[in-house]
C-alpha cells in the first residue's frame, strides 16, 4: 500500500478493482495473504432455512404445550403465557441471521464469518 502525500493510504489498482465487483464491505484480516483491510461480501447464507426455523419453533412450542397439559393433569398450575413467548423469541433469534462469505480483494480467496 502506497500513502499519497497527504498521509492517506491509497489501495493498489487491482485490489479497487475487486472491491468495486461488491455492494457491501467490511473490515477484515485475510488469514491466506496476510490482507488487512475491507472485503467484499461475496454472499449471504441463511443460518437456517425458513422451513427449519418454523419447524424449530413449532417443537419448543409443542413441548412447553405437553408441559402444561402434564401440570394441569397433576392439578398444578400451568407455565405462564409470558415464558411461551420468550421461548418462541430465543428460538427465533437462535435461528435467524446468516452467514457471510468474503472475498479478499488481494488474493481472492474466500473467507466465511457467521
Amino acid at each position: 500500500m502506497n500513502q499519497n502525500n497527504q498521509g492517506m493510504t491509497i489501495l493498489p489498482e487491482h485490489v479497487r478493482a475487486n472491491l468495486a465487483k461488491y455492494s457491501e464491505h467490511e473490515q477484515l484480516t485475510c488469514l491466506a495473504c496476510g490482507y488487512v483491510g475491507m472485503m467484499g461480501v461475496a454472499q449471504k447464507t441463511n443460518r437456517v432455512s425458513s422451513k427449519k426455523s418454523l419447524t424449530y419453533l413449532v417443537i419448543a412450542l409443542a413441548i412447553l404445550g405437553f408441559v402444561d397439559i402434564i401440570l394441569s393433569m397433576k392439578g398444578s398450575s400451568i407455565l405462564p403465557l409470558w415464558l411461551h413467548a420468550i421461548v418462541g423469541l430465543g428460538v427465533a433469534i437462535f435461528t435467524t441471521g446468516s452467514v457471510k462469505t468474503y472475498e479478499c480483494p488481494n488474493c481472492t480467496a474466500a473467507l466465511a464469518k457467521k
